[in-house]
C-alpha cells in the first residue's frame, strides 16, 4: 500500500490507532527499536522548531489530553503541507472532503455535488476543532483553523 492510501486511512476515519502504531513504526525504522519519545524529540528539534509557536506531543495518536498546539501552528503546518505538495488533487486526497466522506460527511453541503472544505477533526487542549482548506466562491483556498 503506498504511502497516500496510509494517510488517507488514518485521516478520513481520524484513525487514532493507525496514527499511534505508524508513530511506532517510524521510531523502529528510525532507531531500529520502539523509541516514540525520540521520534517526537527528533521531530520537535527537526520540524516542530520552525513553528511560530511549541508543540507539545506525548503520543502519536492525538488522544493524550497533553498534547499542544495552537490555532498558528496549526495553521503553517497546513501552508507547510500546501507547499510540499504542490499538487492539489494529491494533498486534497489526504483530507475528508466536506459533505462527502469521513468525518466532515454530514456537516457540510455540497453546491453542485462539489466539496468547498476539506479538513481534519480533532481535538486539541479539550477543545474540539476543524483544520484544513476552504476554497471560496472566487476560488482562492485558504488554510484555517477553528474551534467548535
Amino acid at each position: 500500500m503506498e504511502k497516500r492510501a496510509v494517510l488517507r486511512e488514518m485521516m478520513l476515519p481520524s484513525d487514532n490507532f493507525l496514527a499511534e502504531q505508524l508513530n511506532m513504526v517510524a521510531s523502529f525504522l528510525k532507531y531500529n527499536k520502539f523509541k516514540t519519545e525520540d521520534l517526537r524529540k527528533f521531530m520537535k528539534d527537526t520540524y516542530y522548531s520552525k513553528l511560530s509557536d511549541s508543540i507539545e506531543l506525548r503520543d502519536g495518536s492525538g488522544l493524550s489530553s497533553y498534547n499542544k498546539i495552537t490555532p498558528r501552528s496549526m495553521v503553517e503546518v497546513l501552508l507547510q503541507i500546501n507547499n510540499d505538495i504542490r499538487d492539489e488533487t494529491a494533498k486534497l486526497y489526504l483530507f475528508p472532503a466536506g459533505g462527502l466522506e469521513g468525518t466532515l460527511k454530514n456537516i457540510y453541503s455540497t453546491p453542485g455535488g462539489k466539496p468547498f472544505v476539506w479538513a481534519k477533526t480533532g481535538t486539541i487542549n479539550s477543545v474540539h476543532c476543524q483544520s484544513g482548506y476552504i476554497l471560496t466562491k472566487k476560488g482562492k483556498r485558504y488554510a484555517f483553523f477553528i474551534p467548535e
